[in-house]
């Protein structure tokens, strides 16, 4: 099947009229860890009533055009390469704080934007109740002249998830709505980590956790089990493999 639709349409990002592309919402590289044992099922989970959905692929739609489907595949393919440790970068722990340097400002925080304004234009019914309202427009000005902004607008903190002992990345979970120091924020989980977009007209005041234009993150390193939305959904991600190792 072509990656490109056979009529033209608006791209949802340039405004132009072209073929569009399948746009995956979630980045197609999260997929590789969240599949069933037949390798053909995604497994994806709700926060909601913790029901779990199995799709034969990643959630996309024909939303992009050829040229802007290649702009923030770059971003997301940096952010794989981060994620997945093939960036080089600087790293120290202390205690459940882990500290890197090195990160591409501008790429990654891209790449954060364009995750969550993807969920926002999305038609799908996972991803509903990520509803950006004006800042829908805002954000996809930034991303069409590649401005990321400083790092107190739309900043997300980032979570490292464990599930006993180990990364929490064979999990998706349906993005929810949050408030975090009184803004709104949308909560998202995938490649073992938490992301919690700050989405605000406000300049938010700097806290640790947020990615700083010198290319500096701090991660907290929690178990998931301590995130009261999560807990039911975790417990029922851990059963399976307790009863197989009895």
């Amino acid at each position: 099947m072509s990656n490109e639709g056979s009529t033209d349409s608006e791209c949802e990002l340039c405004r132009q009229t072209k073929k569009l592309c399948r746009s995956h919402i979630l980045p197609d590289f999260l997929y590789s860890e969240v599949y069933d044992e037949s390798g053909k099922k995604m497994i994806v989970r709700s926060a909601i009533d913790h029901s779990e959905k199995f799709r034969q692929s990643g959630y996309w739609e024909w939303l992009l055009c050829g040229e802007c489907e290649s702009r923030t595949g770059e971003w997301d393919r940096y952010a794989a390469n981060v994620l997945k440790g093939n960036v080089q970068l600087e790293g120290r722990r202390e205690g459940a704080v882990v500290h890197l340097s090195g990160i591409d400002y501008a790429k990654f925080k891209l790449f954060q934007l364009s995750v969550v304004w993807r969920a926002s234009i999305a038609k799908g019914e996972f991803f509903k109740r990520v509803i950006l309202g004006p800042h829908e427009e805002v954000m996809r000005s930034m991303l069409l002249t590649g401005d990321p902004g400083p790092h107190t607008q739309y900043p997300c903190l980032i979570t490292s998830l464990i599930m006993e002992g180990a990364p929490a990345t064979g999990v998706i979970v349906e993005p929810t709505e949050g408030r975090l120091y009184g803004h709104r924020t949308y909560r998202f989980v995938f490649g073992g980590l938490l992301w919690v977009f700050i989405v605000t007209r406000q300049q938010v005041n700097p806290i640790p956790g947020y990615l700083l234009e010198r290319g500096e993150i701090s991660i907290l390193v929690r178990d998931a089990m301590e995130f009261e939305y999560l807990t039911d959904l975790m417990a029922r991600v851990i059963a399976p493999g307790r009863q197989g190792s009895q």
